[in-house]
């Protein structure tokens, strides 16, 4: 009967270092399971961080580029209106004063003229 005790208590012995060890590793892994979620979330906040960053450049680019164009809209209407204004000057004095007419004609520079 000794012996029949002796020998389930190495093997109830040997049962929980073996039933330990697999606890063990599931520890092991859950903390490396956990140890990545914690790396996945701060990853995370970094990438939210940057791409509000670079919204706001872009909307500063976007509004910055809008003003020029604003700006470029304004000073071709003017150019516009000098050159008319320009025109007129151009076209009383000639039918006023003198007889000889000017022909006005684009200056050549393209690279069929060289």
């Amino acid at each position: 009967m000794r012996i029949l005790y002796i020998i389930l208590l190495v093997f109830m012995y040997s049962c929980t270092l073996s039933i330990g060890q697999q606890q063990d590793e599931q520890a092991k892994k859950e903390m490396e399971y956990q140890e990545l979620l914690k790396k996945a979330k701060e990853s995370q906040a970094k990438s939210e961080v940057a791409i509000r960053m670079a919204d706001e450049q872009t909307t500063k680019t976007i509004q910055k580029a809008a003003n020029t164009i604003t700006t470029l809209k304004e000073e071709v209407k003017e150019l516009k209106q000098e050159l008319n204004e320009t025109n007129k000057k151009l076209d009383s004095v000639s039918d006023n004063t003198n007889p000889i007419k000017f022909e006005l004609r684009p200056i050549p520079g393209g690279k069929e003229n060289r």
